[in-house]
């Protein structure tokens, strides 16, 4: 089953604009799903699968956050259909750490990035970690089809003197491949 999450567009104290989690269902195992009580508003339909599964989750439309989706106009009482989204097959990256010596290094944290732009220029957002395991390997599964940078981080021995960088050997974000 997929969790199917509404959230209803609203105004914060400052005059932003705030999704907020309104009404939760599962799909049935024909997919199809089914939210009564809405009142009028703009809503984003947000799929999120078990963890488990082969999919990636997104908002209606294809949007990986409630910014990117296409918004739904309901009016009290109304009934809405044909909100159906096929969700995309997972993309993975995998690899190795190693030192500059080449020794494999167990333990270290990989974490990837995504880039957003809804808010201006674009921000990097950590959507996937992992740790490397006794021979260096590492993989991340879940990832959305687009473009990813990489961190690189041996938070568990900092005594041993490896920095953090990014890939493709570079200190920040920013310089990230």
């Amino acid at each position: 089953s997929i969790r199917v999450i509404v959230y209803r567009l609203g105004i914060g104290n400052g005059g932003e604009r705030i999704w907020y989690d309104t009404k939760t269902a599962w799909t049935a195992t024909n997919g199809s799903w089914q939210i009564d009580g809405l009142l009028d508003g703009t809503y984003q339909v947000g799929f999120t699968p078990p963890p488990e599964s082969k999919v990636v989750g997104e908002f209606l439309g294809g949007g990986a956050t409630y910014f990117d989706g296409n918004g739904v106009v309901i009016e009290a009482g109304a009934s809405v259909s044909g909100l159906d989204e096929l969700l995309p097959l997972e993309a993975r990256i995998a690899g190795t750490v190693r030192s500059e010596a080449g020794e494999l290094l167990g333990g270290v944290m990989v974490l990837a990035y995504e880039g957003y732009d809804h808010y201006g220029p674009q921000e990097w957002k950590v959507v996937r970690a992992d740790w490397t395991d006794h021979e260096g390997r590492y993989e991340l599964h879940g990832l959305r089809a687009t473009t990813h940078r990489l961190r690189f981080s041996d938070v568990m021995s900092p005594e041993n003197g490896y920095l953090t960088e990014y890939y493709d050997d570079v200190e920040t974000l920013e310089e990230a491949k």
